[in-house]
């Protein structure tokens, strides 16, 4: 923690924000749900090209379980404009359309088998919008198991 923090506090435009998402992590494996939130959102204030949207991509799943679908939405959208590929397929699946959002599932469960474990944190958060906790708990902790840097924050939501 300490080394992540002397990083941050360097103001080194490049490290710092990429310390920002790794005590992030460290925090979120510790359990500091809220430590973590706000270094991942100190990583995107930072504007860094590309510690802030991987930290857009980590912070939207997390709002769309709280209920804040709008903030995950724009997230997305920043993440997608600052050339993240898969962040308009991850925004599909929190659609107001059930087709959009079915067709979105299908893609991600093929981004899931690949190996991304964005993909699999997505997934849990459709479950979860439907109700289907187990489920969403579930695809969180295979993504937690492949070392996803949001499982965690993910694994500690609330109903």
């Amino acid at each position: 923690r300490v080394a992540y923090q002397q990083a941050i506090d360097s103001g080194h435009p490049n490290w710092a924000p990429r310390a920002m998402i790794g005590l992030g992590l460290f925090l979120a494996y510790q359990g500091d749900i809220a430590g973590a939130r706000m270094a991942y959102q100190q990583a995107i204030d930072s504007g860094h090209p590309n510690a802030a949207p991987l930290a857009m991509v980590g912070l939207s799943p997390v709002l769309a379980v709280e209920g804040q679908t709008n903030g995950a939405h724009v997230l997305l959208r920043l993440a997608a404009r600052a050339g993240n590929p898969r962040a308009d397929d991850y925004a599909a699946v929190l659609d107001d359309d059930p087709r959009v959002r079915e067709r979105a599932r299908a893609s991600l469960n093929i981004l899931a088998d690949g190996g991304d474990t964005d993909a699999l944190n997505f997934l849990g958060v459709a479950a979860w919008r439907e109700g289907a906790r187990d489920e969403a708990r579930a695809l969180w902790r295979r993504s937690h198991d492949a070392r996803n840097v949001t499982a965690p924050l993910l694994l500690g939501a609330k109903e």
